[in-house]
Formats: structure tokens, C-alpha cells, sequence
């Protein structure tokens, strides 16, 4: 059982009524419910705290825009949201372009800098190659037992004395998964993970999220990527559809 976040998309509303609505979307969803058919997904939720939308330049003061008081302990209270950013909104209000480009830009440029830098050395190979190839000959076990061949091929050794490639890879668990893809694929899953939350809850009422089986058995309607289609869905809803961001317990 964890938090997670949910981007709740409503009918045009008023603002007013966005909680009874947001409560309404949710309801066939309850753990504790005993409707049919049962769809358990959540057991708590509320509004806010988890990935706020930008705004759109202009739009700061529009009594639409939903900004969520927090009243968690002062420990993990969050911060008071600033006018360019909401809980969410009529889809007119906010700004769903702007990150998206300048996260394009950066995709496209680390992607060209590890690639580059990458051609030099003989192909590499993922964590996951390498996990897999170990434990089928090996049985499963402590990742420390094949980490240690992958950091022994020459383009992750290499690494260390690159400083601009360093800074790159910092934080990642394998950079040579990281860009694997192909340069517009890495571009496009990270400008769609922008405005995209892991979980959906479309206008028609399905709870979609990444893995869900839709994406399996019916890829015609669907795709195969969770992320873009999410993304592709927000930016195709009409401008006075709510996308509210929702807090839950699952």
C-alpha cells in the first residue's frame, strides 16, 4: 500500500463542485465499496499534493484554478504552491506546451551527448542483459553479483573521466538502458512524462495506468506506451474539461 498520484479528468463544472465531482469519478474505485462490478484502487484520497500543472502565462489569478491548503504535520507539509503552478484547472488555463518543449530539448541533447561519447568504445550492454544472462546461469541473487560485469565494460569505465558524461549519468541506476532507445522514442517518452501522472482516470470513467492490460489487447486503440498515450490524451481534451491532480492510498 502506498501514495500515489491519479490526474482526474472531469466534464466542464462548476468550481465549486469540483470535490463532489472528483468524488463522484472515483467512487466505482473504492476498496471499500461493495459496487458491481468491484474495482478496487484506492482506500483515501484528496485533492492536490502531487505534481501540480503549470499555468498558463496570464491565467494566475482565475478563481478556476484549484490550489490545495495543505494541512499535513509541518514535517512533510508542502509548500504553498506559487501562481504558476495549480492543483489543477479548466484545461484552457494551463500550460501543458511549455515544459513539455523544454524537456524535448533536453532528451534530444543527453541522448546526442551519451551517444557520442558512447560511439567510441565497443557496444555496451543493460543491467538487465546482464542480470538476466547471470541468473539463468547462475540462479537469482543479489544484484551486487552481476552489477560488477557491467561496470566493467570499457563505455561505463570510461565515464569517470568525462566529466560532462559524469554529470549525466549521475543518479542513474544504467545509462546505457537510459538511452537506449532510439533518439526520438527517449525524446518522446520524456516529454510525455510531463504532464502525465502513473495513474489516468478518463472522461468515460477508466482507470488506466502503466502495465494496465487495454494496452496489451487492444494496442489499435491504445498504443503500447501508457505515457503517450496519457499525454496525447490530456492535450486532445476540450479547453473547459477539468484535469485535477488527486492524492491516493492504494
Amino acid at each position: 500500500m502506498a501514495h500515489e498520484v491519479i490526474t482526474v479528468c472531469l466534464p466542464p463544472t462548476d468550481v465549486e463542485a469540483i470535490h463532489d465531482e472528483v468524488a463522484r469519478a472515483m467512487a466505482p474505485f473504492d476498496m471499500n465499496g461493495d459496487h458491481d462490478p468491484w474495482q478496487g484502487q484506492w482506500d483515501a484520497w484528496g485533492l492536490g499534493r502531487g505534481k501540480p500543472f503549470a499555468v498558463r502565462p496570464g491565467a494566475e489569478t482565475d478563481p478556476r484554478l484549484i490550489r490545495v491548503e495543505d494541512n499535513a504535520p509541518a514535517h512533510s507539509r508542502r509548500q504553498p504552491l506559487p501562481p504558476s503552478l495549480c492543483d489543477g484547472g479548466p484545461r484552457r488555463l494551463l500550460d501543458l506546451d511549455t515544459r513539455r518543449g523544454l524537456a524535448a530539448a533536453k532528451a534530444r541533447d543527453e541522448w546526442r551527448t551519451w551517444h557520442e561519447f558512447a560511439r567510441a568504445f565497443p557496444p555496451a550492454r543493460t543491467m538487465e542483459e546482464l542480470r538476466r544472462e547471470f541468473n539463468a546461469a547462475h540462479g537469482p541473487g543479489p544484484d551486487a553479483r552481476f552489477r560488477g560485469r557491467f561496470e566493467e565494460q570499457e563505455v561505463i569505465r570510461a565515464v569517470e573521466g568525462q566529466p560532462h558524461v559524469l554529470a549525466l549519468a549521475a543518479g542513474m541506476w544504467d545509462p546505457v538502458a537510459q538511452f537506449a532507445d532510439p533518439e526520438d522514442a527517449h525524446v518522446r517518452r520524456a516529454r510525455s512524462l510531463v504532464n502525465t501522472t502513473d495513474h489516468l482516470l478518463t472522461l468515460d470513467g477508466q482507470w488506466l495506468e502503466a502495465g494496465a492490460d487495454v494496452f496489451t489487447e487492444r494496442p489499435e486503440t491504445y498504443g503500447d506506451s501508457y505515457v503517450e498515450f496519457a499525454d496525447e490524451y490530456l492535450l486532445g481534451l476540450p479547453d473547459d474539461c477539468y484535469l485535477i491532480r488527486v492524492r491516493f492510498h492504494g
